[in-house]
């Protein structure tokens, strides 16, 4: 479910169901839809995990997406704003403390922020090619994330990532239209 049309209801709706799982947009970058829910599991002392998708960010975070790229007609993140691109380089950027040179890619410091989180069951990667699995697969091998980056990650996610400018995507982000957003600070990681 989510980021948009209803992901707060029905979460909401799964969890206090007790459903086993429930699957939503949950990345370094669009946390709001997965820290609620992990919010709400603790707040109901609920036996329901999360499964996190696009845990790139539609390959801003394992850089399959960059200044270089040129997105086809076919692939939905074409009709993307050019400043949400603009504004994930950048915040790309500011994250690069957490590769470490040879032990931990970019894409693999995504998967090991999303386990971080006893809520996370697992995470569901988009994967292209072998090596994409390959490393996916890998990064629970990979040095998890130290409580300084986690306290890192969560001051720059209050920052937005240091980027003072708009991203485009404000339109894109609601829930049954966007009344059950009144309570949620709107936007992801802070934008």
């Amino acid at each position: 479910i989510g980021p948009s049309i209803g992901w707060l209801a029905e979460g909401e709706f799964a969890i206090e169901e007790e459903f086993d799982a429930v699957q939503t947009v949950f990345n370094l970058f669009e946390q709001v839809p997965g820290q609620h829910f992990i919010d709400t599991i603790r707040d109901q002392n609920a036996e329901t995990s999360l499964i996190p998708r696009v845990p790139h960010s539609s390959g801003l975070l394992n850089e399959q997406v960059t200044p270089d790229t040129e997105l086809g007609d076919d692939d939905h993140r074409a009709y993307r704003p050019d400043e949400w691109y603009e504004t994930g380089w950048e915040k790309v950027d500011s994250l690069r403390f957490l590769e470490r040179d040879g032990e931990r890619t970019m894409g693999q410091a995504a998967i090991q922020w999303l386990l971080s989180h006893d809520e996370v069951a697992t995470v569901t990667p988009t994967f292209r090619t072998t090596a994409d699995i390959d490393e996916w697969a890998a990064a629970s091998e990979t040095p998890p994330l130290s409580p300084e980056e986690t306290e890192r990650v969560s001051g720059l996610a209050e920052t937005n990532f240091n980027v003072s400018r708009d991203d485009g995507m404000d339109s894109l982000r609601s829930s049954v239209d966007g009344e059950d957003l009144e309570d949620i600070e709107k936007g992801y990681a802070g934008s």
